[in-house]
């Protein structure tokens, strides 16, 4: 079975909240961000076959802090056990990161990876293109979104309107099945300290990010000058 680790839904969130225009806020409802104060998510990953067959694949934990940190740990499942985890997390001023345990190093990704942390208005996201209704996840209201892609994939999201914009729940029709991220769990409040720490201690790789400059080198001179410019302001951060 082929295993995609998706991201398009956080990437299509964020291009979703930033895009939105408001219309007129005295004639709008503005739902109350929860999450301001920090939230933590735990989803579960499944693949259902065409036949019908439905397998766990992932548990992914999100924990979202105050201070714009947020941290992503993701642990892959084999016949129901857990196999290997992928921790990813951000922090601002200093950069997007896959945690690498085994040698104690951070992998630096890029530069930035926000996720939205602002309150929304009704119309930020009935007004734009994919919305079909509001619906409600786990009791909090979201907006449900339906979008296709160019390879015949069709994705249905339901973005949190009490967790500035993130989406709860996502499904991914393809032509071999689909992918499917359940919430099982939200809890609102500053996520503990032992989930949010950032590993100072570690030194930072950035190899494979310079590679990544190198083959944008080949396509977009001005982007890749763009990307080495924040990998050397991020190396002189204290």
């Amino acid at each position: 079975m082929k295993r995609v680790f998706i991201t398009s839904a956080i990437a299509i969130g964020a291009l979703l909240v930033g895009a939105g225009v408001f219309k007129g806020l005295a004639r709008v409802q503005v739902e109350k961000h929860l999450g301001r104060q920090g939230w933590m998510l735990v989803q579960d990953r499944f693949f259902t076959d065409l036949e019908g067959k439905k397998e766990r694949l992932d548990i992914v934990m999100t924990a979202y802090a105050s201070d714009g940190n947020w941290r992503q740990k993701t642990t892959t499942l084999e016949k129901g056990k857990s196999k290997c985890t992928r921790t990813t997390a951000f922090v601002p001023g200093r950069g997007y990161f896959e945690e690498d345990k085994r040698n104690k190093q951070l992998l630096f990704l890029s530069e930035v990876a926000t996720r939205s942390s602002v309150d929304i208005s009704a119309d930020r996201f009935s007004s734009q293109s994919g919305y079909q209704r509001d619906e409600y996840i786990l009791g909090y209201k979201c907006a449900y979104f339906i979008s296709r892609s160019n390879d015949g994939s069709i994705d249905h999201i339901w973005y949190a309107y009490n967790f500035g914009g993130e989406p709860l729940k996502s499904i991914r029709q393809r032509a071999n099945g689909t992918d499917s991220w359940e919430p099982r769990l939200i809890k609102i409040g500053e996520p503990p300290d032992v989930v949010m720490k950032y590993r100072d201690d570690w030194k930072v790789d950035y190899a494979e990010f310079e590679r990544r400059i190198e083959r944008m080198q080949t396509q977009n001179v001005a982007k890749a000058d763009q990307m080495r410019a924040a990998m050397n302001r991020l190396k002189d951060t204290p």
